[in-house]
């Protein structure tokens, strides 16, 4: 009887934390998105930045190359700006508080306005080994390049650990798959 009810609660309690991860999974084709709400990470006077991690599975790809080679992970980076935005043009710098630096190339970027404020999204890949990286330590600082060679430098004052809690969500999502 202990037993069994251990139990229940084991899988309650996971139920109840992959509940709360704010994380979705669309089908979309041949491809199966994991993504996660931006959360805030830092702010000015002038922006707000928010970060999430994304994970797409293809399935041909899982068919034909096995597992590891299917899925493709990616961070994207939200700034909404209170005036005039400034396009994203360039790599995200990463530091973290274990002291490790990662540099990300930027795939995409695009502007778009939410609740009558100017928002800059940008999308950047990241290899495996560095999504390692990032689920053993917090994030300190982020840079962003923006248009103009502006290098623009955000202390991580919340949320620190939201890219290490949004990787477990998504990947014990992909193993329960």
């Amino acid at each position: 009887m202990n037993k069994g009810l251990l139990l229940y609660i084991f899988l309650l309690l996971n139920i109840c934390s992959y509940a709360q991860c704010n994380c979705n999974q669309i089908n979309k084709g041949d491809e199966i998105i994991s993504q996660c709400i931006p959360q805030p990470i830092a702010e000015d006077r002038f922006t707000q930045v928010g970060i999430a991690f994304i994970s797409t599975i293809n399935r041909t790809d899982m068919i034909l190359s096995g597992r590891d080679k299917s899925i493709k992970n990616y961070i994207s980076v939200s700034v909404r700006f209170d005036e005039t935005s400034l396009e994203l043009t360039d790599n995200l710098e990463i530091n973290l508080l274990n002291g490790t630096a990662i540099s990300l190339k930027l795939l995409k970027s695009g502007e778009n306005f939410i609740g009558g404020s100017e928002v800059v999204n940008a999308v950047y890949p990241i290899e495996k080994n560095l999504v390692d990286l990032i689920k053993k330590s917090k994030i300190n600082t982020i840079g962003l390049h923006f248009e103009n060679d502006i290098l623009r430098m955000y202390r991580c004052d919340f949320n620190q650990d939201v890219l290490m809690e949004q990787i477990k969500c998504i990947e014990n999502g992909i193993k329960n798959d």
